[in-house]
């Protein structure tokens, strides 16, 4: 007995190594194939692939506060659910019965539980054998196992996030846009889509039944200048890429943390920025509507919108309101209209005198829809379009070059910097600049001031007088901003203003956007007056004037 004990006793550890061994095996054989799928290891309801770092994850889920089943990608480790693609947005699986597996020819397939195909791939060509794996980018690769090749992969069918790496191309031999969820509960195709147009240089869009909803400006380097504050060194770049087949795609990469930065283009037609801070949740670190003045037209044709002004809508220096009462009650959709018809559109038996037209500077502005480059310099931009009736404005840009506008101006709104444009007014609002300079009862000079280092307004006395003029505080913005946006600044308060000292103020702030293209010389500025706005000096109208009339 006693011996029969002792050899079961030596028996003993051989048997857990070998069962160690078996566990080993096994656990090594689970490890390796976690992040694919192969026709012999298909995806359950229950069952997730994790990418080899553990960024990403595929498998089943169910929006908020609904029971249906899809297919998707989301980001690993963090709380929550936030899904970057979905496979079977418009088809999803009533129950907890779906798989998602390999089918006989190949393609990646979800099979509901009557084993019915409700998505697939839709590979260009059949294989006899194929697998595929979630990779740390967040994209799935359908391979051929024969010779490696790519037969499909998801980041050929973005839906409404745009993650690092990822392509958005508009050209002629394919489209990737992002497009946006039904709902936050319903991941179906909805009316809203984001990419790239078509012409050069590109801007990025955000359409809904591809009629424009926002737009990015045109692209320069790896920005685009008509978002505000955005630079070179922006939380992400953007980089424009042709590869060997031909095809033009833009990616972007995060310059902080690649794996924890991405957009994504909501159910209400906002495209966000999102960033991971620390293990909690996402935060929005910008976003294309933030207020009113990003929707895109929202003041019609000539009109420019700036969200620290109140009302935030003003037609250009020119132009006058197309319907006086709308534009009133705050319907600015008819835009603007020219107070009066350049020279060169006049009838030629006119008795109005009919001087030349002249150029007004627009500083730091988002430039104009449907701008047409041109091959010119800096220097000889603004004569070109001076000698073409058609060209409405222009705007010169390092970086981009020449640009002209032919026609209506579209989507125009005043930054804190950014672009100068330029456009096109008769002889006759010229003038206007002179005379307005010089119509004040008493003047008080206060200067010397630099032209180069002047504001893009006029300047203001500190005074406990006037508070709030021409000064942002911290309350809500004054045109209700869109759910997707945060509030901005207020704008100054002029409520306690005549019309007539409104319309000076408007003028002298057009007038200033002259001085940083007059003479280089130190001018006198002069202080406010008892109508309570501030002048510049005749000295400085006369050089505004010269300038304007050369």
């Amino acid at each position: 007995m006693a011996a029969l004990t002792r050899k079961r006793n030596n028996e003993s550890p051989v048997s857990m190594r070998e069962s160690f061994v078996l566990v080993l095996a096994c656990c090594l054989t689970v490890c390796t194939a976690i992040d694919t799928i192969t026709i012999a290891r298909p995806v359950q309801d229950h069952e997730t692939l994790v990418s080899s770092g553990q960024t990403f994850k595929l498998g089943f889920f169910s929006p908020a506060n609904a029971s249906n089943r899809y297919v998707g990608i989301m980001y690993d480790n963090i709380p929550g659910t936030t899904v970057i693609w979905v496979a079977n947005r418009d088809k999803p699986v009533k129950d907890s019965t779906g798989i998602l597996t390999i089918a006989g020819d190949g393609n990646l397939v979800i099979l509901n539980g009557e084993r019915e195909i409700i998505w697939s791939s839709n590979a260009s060509k059949s294989v006899a054998s194929s697998s595929a794996k979630l990779l740390d980018t967040g994209n799935l690769v359908l391979t051929d196992n024969s010779d490696g090749s790519t037969m499909w992969e998801s980041f050929q069918i973005p839906t409404d996030s745009l993650v690092p790496k990822m392509r958005l191309s508009a050209g002629a031999k394919e489209k990737l846009q992002l497009t946006s969820w039904r709902s936050p509960s319903d991941p179906s195709i909805g009316d809203l889509s984001a990419g790239l147009n078509l012409f050069r240089p590109q801007q990025f869009f955000v359409w809904e039944i591809n009629v424009p909803h926002w737009r990015s400006g045109p692209r320069s380097g790896n920005t685009f200048i008509g978002i505000a504050g955005m630079s070179s060194a922006y939380q992400s770049r953007f980089d424009l890429v042709e590869d060997n087949s031909g095809s033009t795609y833009f990616t972007y990469n995060s310059v902080n943390n690649p794996d924890l930065f991405y957009y994504a283009l909501n159910s209400s037609g906002c495209l966000q920025a999102k960033v991971l801070i620390g293990k909690g949740d996402w935060s929005v670190t910008w976003s294309s509507l933030e207020s009113q003045c990003d929707i895109y037209g929202k003041y019609g044709p000539f009109g420019s919108c700036n969200r620290l002004q109140s009302p935030i809508c003003t037609c250009l220096r020119g132009f006058k309101p197309r319907d006086e009462e709308e534009w009133n009650r705050e319907n600015w959709s008819g835009g603007c209209i020219r107070k009066e018809l350049l020279k060169c559109e006049r009838n030629q038996s006119s008795s109005i005198d009919a001087k030349e037209n002249g150029f007004v500077r627009l500083p730091n502005m988002k430039v104009p829809d449907f701008l047409v480059l041109v091959v010119f310099s800096e220097e000889a931009c603004g004569g070109s379009c001076l000698k073409n009736c058609s060209c409405t404005a222009y705007a010169y840009y390092k970086g981009i070059g020449c640009m002209h506008w032919r026609g209506s101006l579209i989507d125009v709104q005043q930054f804190s910097y950014e672009a100068d444009l330029y456009i096109r007014v008769p002889y006759s609002e010229l003038v206007m600049m002179k005379f307005a300079c010089v119509s004040t009862k008493k003047v008080s000079i206060v200067g010397p001031i630099d032209s180069r280092h002047m504001s893009a307004r006029p300047w203001w006395p500190a005074s406990s007088e006037q508070p709030g003029l021409l000064e942002s505080t911290s309350s809500a913005d004054a045109a209700a901003s869109p759910s997707c946006g945060p509030s901005g600044p207020r704008p100054p308060d002029r409520s306690g203003y005549s019309r007539e000292t409104l319309g000076r103020l408007q003028t002298l702030e057009d007038s200033n956007s002259y001085i940083e293209t007059t003479t280089r010389k130190p001018i006198n500025v002069a202080s406010y007056d008892d109508t309570r706005y501030a002048i510049y000096s005749t000295l400085y109208c006369y050089f505004t004037l010269k300038l304007s009339l050369t």
